[in-house]
């Protein structure tokens, strides 16, 4: 009897830390990596677990070349798994019914992204299932932005990061003046929305769950002891946050949830509560986290 050969996958992209974490986790498990990616030197290139890197067009930029580069990488090489790492998943969401026969994927449905996937959709998912964020306005007009007068609160657009998009404001001349920015910009003529949220009090902290098809998998929660320069995670470390996982088993349900996730929250230790804040969809950054590796690959195998 031959042994079973290891899985064949192709990881969406190689130039986050989160692709190179990943890559780590997952040799672990005796799987054949490769990377597709624009940047000749991102970063994933030069891990001695990646078999072969393959440079493809931009999705940002190039939307349809990258998709119709990575579809044909994977049938000319026959990969078992397909593994998006950041918002290549939307795109693979959309046109996951083109992907080749016997690639898996673990991914939601398309109009479980469309729910988290923007800060206006996410915020108003957790006011439907009544778990906790921040005090709340959806604005779309200078006029309605300039009638916030509580302070500090955030100013985010819908698609946006810390580094980004997304203003910490202090008082009404920093108001006026992201207004002003915002209505250079077309985003306060009525047609689009704006989230305004109050500071919440506590530390940042982030939680990654794996899922299959609704059902909670693994979770894991950290807690940020510093910002990195994009304003993201940095020098986390684990925490115990039991009230995260019964939100989580609520939003997985309802969204019947497949693949990661990643939800970011201020966590206050006088309340022992969260108030979730933004939603990652995925983030695969495995690496120092205590969620195995093969949890991701088992979810890929569990069908409806």
């Amino acid at each position: 009897m031959q042994p079973a050969r290891p899985l064949r996958i192709l990881l969406s992209e190689g130039s986050s830390l989160s692709a190179r974490q990943t890559i780590t986790a997952l040799s672990r498990c005796g799987y054949i990596l490769d990377v597709c990616d624009p940047n000749p030197l991102c970063i994933s290139r030069f891990s001695r677990f990646v078999r072969h890197y393959y440079r493809c067009p931009a999705v940002g930029t190039d939307p349809i070349d990258y998709l119709e580069f990575v579809l044909n990488q994977l049938t000319r090489e026959h990969y078992d798994v397909l593994l998006p790492v950041h918002e290549q998943s939307f795109l693979f969401s959309k046109m996951r019914n083109g992907l080749p026969t016997g690639v898996k994927v673990a991914l939601a449905n398309f109009d479980a992204f469309l729910q988290v996937q923007g800060k206006v959709a996410f915020a108003r998912l957790m006011d439907q299932l009544s778990l906790p964020q921040p005090l709340t306005h959806i604005i779309s007009t200078r006029d309605e932005l300039e009638t916030i007068d509580r302070f500090p609160c955030y100013i985010k657009t819908d698609y946006s990061t810390a580094g980004q998009g997304v203003w910490h404001v202090t008082n009404r001349t920093e108001r006026d003046k992201v207004a002003s920015e915002l209505a250079n910009s077309g985003l306060l003529d009525g047609t689009s929305e704006i989230v305004v949220q109050a500071e919440a009090i506590g530390a940042l902290c982030q939680t990654q769950a794996v899922f299959a098809h609704g059902h909670l998998l693994a979770f894991h929660c950290t807690k940020t002891r510093g910002v990195s320069v994009g304003g993201g995670h940095a020098a986390r470390m684990g925490v115990d946050h039991p009230l995260v996982r019964e939100h989580l088993v609520t939003l997985g349900q309802f969204l019947d949830w497949h693949g990661p996730l990643a939800l970011d929250y201020i966590f206050d230790d006088a309340t022992g509560h969260p108030s979730y804040i933004e939603c990652n969809a995925p983030n695969l950054a495995m690496e120092g986290l205590q969620i195995p590796a093969v949890t991701l690959t088992d979810a890929l195998f569990i069908t409806t």
